[in-house]
């Protein structure tokens, strides 16, 4: 019998900036909040938005430590990855759950902007670099180390008409109730 795990793809604005987890560095887990806002015209042609979904985001490993360093509160992505519930026991003795979105992929919504990959490589070590590097940075030509400028460059969104974005985005966060700082399944890899 096979194990079934479906994927899902949720797009959305970062709502928290990611924090890492573990004793690694860079560290080995992330989550990050992430909140979802879907829309429609309705029969008089005005924009009406449904409530945000906010749901925490957890990465791993590798990913985790491109997440940290690449993903900033405001920005535009694309999750994807499996749902997952994780319990605990609260301090006062009650059950408390969550749902989680475990993230495989995490990148930047390029319906709103550009973005410039700087790419990584592993030593021959699974994982990675023994020690806890994730990986040297691939070296460039130089006309590639910069994004590109000029008439090809250009965007719908500039980062003034994002600038706003970060601190709407974080004021409208719901708190999330975290489970307990050691329970981040840092055993299951």
């Amino acid at each position: 019998m096979a194990l079934q795990q479906g994927l899902v793809t949720i797009t959305g604005r970062v709502g928290s900036t990611p924090q890492g987890f573990g004793h690694s560095s860079p560290p080995s887990i992330c989550t990050f909040r992430l909140g979802c806002t879907r829309g429609y015209y309705d029969a008089n042609r005005q924009w009406k938005s449904l409530p945000t979904t906010w749901i925490t985001v957890k990465t791993y490993r590798a990913l985790a430590a491109n997440v940290i360093s690449s993903v900033r509160t405001g920005q535009p992505v694309i999750v994807v990855g499996v749902l997952a519930t994780e319990e605990w026991t609260a301090d006062n003795g009650d059950k408390r759950s969550r749902n989680v979105l475990e993230a495989s992929s995490v990148g930047h919504d390029l319906n709103y902007g550009t973005s410039h990959l700087n790419q990584t490589k592993r030593d021959g070590a699974a994982g990675g670099v023994p020690g806890g590097s994730v990986g040297a940075a691939v070296a460039l030509p130089d006309d590639a180390s910069q994004p590109p400028s000029g008439p090809e460059a250009s965007s719908d969104v500039s980062a003034d008409a994002l600038s706003g974005v970060p601190s709407a985005v974080s004021d409208a966060i719901p708190p999330a109730e975290e489970p307990p700082a050691d329970d981040f399944g840092a055993g299951d890899f």
